[in-house]
């Protein structure tokens, strides 16, 4: 199901995901491992045949981070300056903040995928409050967007439109931890937004 609601004088688009399967969560890169091309959401949700799909985890901007795409390792390189978002082999979130080797170390499931984007919004239900990534731009007013799980194959994800939309003012990152606890998520993990952000329904 798909709504549209206004808050923070700003339009915000919520998904709400049920899957029947977790294989049915899938990653896609816009070209190859190592490469800094770039491809619009849409062209890769239609290559792929998503029935949805969001844009979001630009780690080819950063060589660090611990990246898995469909059960294959990339990158095994945490810096500790990154919150890794691990999706398992059951669909579920595990969120580790300020990754490092050792924290990383806890997880003992299957990682079939990860994102190194962050920073987390929302984790065991409560709000997180290191939202210090430059990369974000915490303070901004901009686009923002990102994944959630409420629980057992069940998403959340959110887009929230900016400055470069007509009759939006965008969030800062606080104001979208605010709005994502508000959501009742277990979990909210905050992806590249901005004026890429991009949100795909059967190939809309």
């Amino acid at each position: 199901t798909v709504k549209t609601v206004r808050e923070y004088d700003t339009q915000i688009l919520i998904a709400t995901i049920r899957v029947a399967d977790a294989s049915q969560v899938r990653t896609a890169m816009a070209s190859r491992y190592g490469s800094n091309s770039t491809a619009f959401g849409s062209t890769i949700a239609k290559r792929k045949n998503a029935v949805f799909a969001l844009n979001g985890d630009f780690f080819a901007i950063h060589n660090g981070g611990y990246l898995v795409r469909q059960g294959k390792e990339y990158r095994n390189l945490p810096d500790g300056n990154t919150d890794v978002l691990i999706v398992d082999d059951q669909g579920d979130f595990h969120i580790y903040p300020k990754a490092t080797a050792d924290t990383l170390a806890a997880f003992t499931g299957v990682a079939v995928n990860t994102f190194c984007f962050g920073p987390a919004l929302v984790m065991d239900g409560k709000r997180y409050t290191e939202l210090d990534k430059r990369e974000a731009a915490p303070e901004k007013l901009a686009q923002r967007i990102c994944i959630a799980q409420t629980g057992p194959l069940t998403y959340l994800c959110v887009a929230t439109e900016g400055p470069e939309n007509q009759g939006s003012k965008g969030l800062t990152l606080d104001q979208f931890a605010d709005f994502m606890v508000a959501q009742g998520c277990q979990s909210a993990y905050n992806l590249d937004g901005g004026s890429s952000s991009t949100v795909v329904l059967n190939n809309q």
